[in-house]
C-alpha cells in the first residue's frame, strides 16, 4: 500500500469517526437547491468513513452519518445510510 496523507499521517483501510468527537478535519456537508444545508462537523451530527483499499490513485469505501440543520430552511436530521465511493485520482 503507497502513503496517502490524512492530516500528516498515513491514509490505511479502517474506520474513522466525523463529527464531536473528531474536531480537526472531520466534515460531512449536505447541500439543497432551496437553501438549505446539513453538517456532521465538530458542531454538530456525528458519522463514519470506512475506507476498504487505498492505493497512490484508487480509494475505495463507504460511509453513514447523521448531520444536523445548519443553513437556510433546513430542519430535523438528515440521515445518509449505506453511502459508498470509489475513486481514482
Amino acid at each position: 500500500m503507497s502513503a496517502s496523507k490524512l492530516n500528516g499521517g498515513t491514509l490505511s483501510p479502517g474506520t474513522y469517526s466525523v463529527g464531536l468527537v473528531t474536531p480537526t478535519n472531520s466534515n460531512f456537508i449536505v447541500g439543497s437547491s432551496n437553501n438549505a444545508g446539513w453538517a456532521a462537523s465538530p458542531t454538530g451530527g456525528s458519522g463514519s468513513v470506512t475506507f476498504t483499499a487505498v492505493t497512490s490513485n484508487h480509494i475505495t469505501g463507504t460511509f453513514t452519518f447523521d448531520a444536523a440543520p445548519t443553513t437556510g430552511t433546513a430542519s430535523g436530521t438528515l440521515q445518509v445510510r449505506s453511502g459508498k465511493f470509489d475513486l481514482s485520482f
